[in-house]
């Protein structure tokens, strides 16, 4: 039993150095890249619009910083709209959360409960979009299939122009971010 202890130890010592070495190694590569200049291998010829809808953890020591990074986002205003809101234990609909608002009606709610962070991760490519909210896809779907005005919208979804921009509101409650990353695909 002693040298079963002492073997699992040094195993997990070594597995400790690994991880030590590999973090000695992560500042050699940032210290010889930092100056290296980054370039995109392609651009978008034409930016998509894009809806996100977030729920939020309500916190009220984050939003001044969140709204900082906010308004740092570098994305044409009129490309992206995001929804936020707060609707744990209600079902799915085209205004809650996982939502394209108003369009499309997520296939079920995953919103965490108050007090806990929620994630997104939204794919767009071309009319196609993929919604995950918590690690669960919500929405899998082709907006160049809706060819009749939906919602809100007077005109086809699918006639759109795939141009929109961030925005981020409010009605009249708190709401709070973290880690927003807008990257190409």
């Amino acid at each position: 039993m002693e040298t079963f202890i002492i073997v699992f130890y040094l195993s997990i010592l070594i597995l400790m150095s690994i991880y030590g070495i590999n973090r000695y190694y992560t500042i050699y590569l940032f210290r010889k890249h930092r100056h290296d200049k980054i370039t995109p291998l392609s651009e978008f010829k034409k930016l998509p619009r894009v809806t996100i809808q977030l729920p939020v953890f309500n916190e009220k020591y984050v939003v001044e910083r969140l709204i900082d990074y906010v308004v740092k986002i570098r994305y044409p205003r009129e490309l992206l709209e995001i929804q936020v809101l707060d609707d744990y234990r209600r079902p799915p609909s085209r205004t809650g959360t996982g939502s394209i608002y108003d369009i499309a009606c997520p296939m079920y709610n995953l919103a965490r409960p108050a007090g806990e962070w929620n994630s997104y991760d939204i794919t767009v490519q071309g009319k196609q979009v993929q919604v995950v909210v918590n690690g669960w896809k919500v929405i899998d779907t082709d907006f160049s299939q809706m060819v009749a005005p939906i919602g809100k919208f007077p005109i086809a979804f699918a006639e759109l122009p795939q141009e929109g921009m961030v925005a981020l509101q409010d009605h009249g409650g708190e709401v709070w971010y973290r880690n927003i990353l807008i990257r190409p695909r």
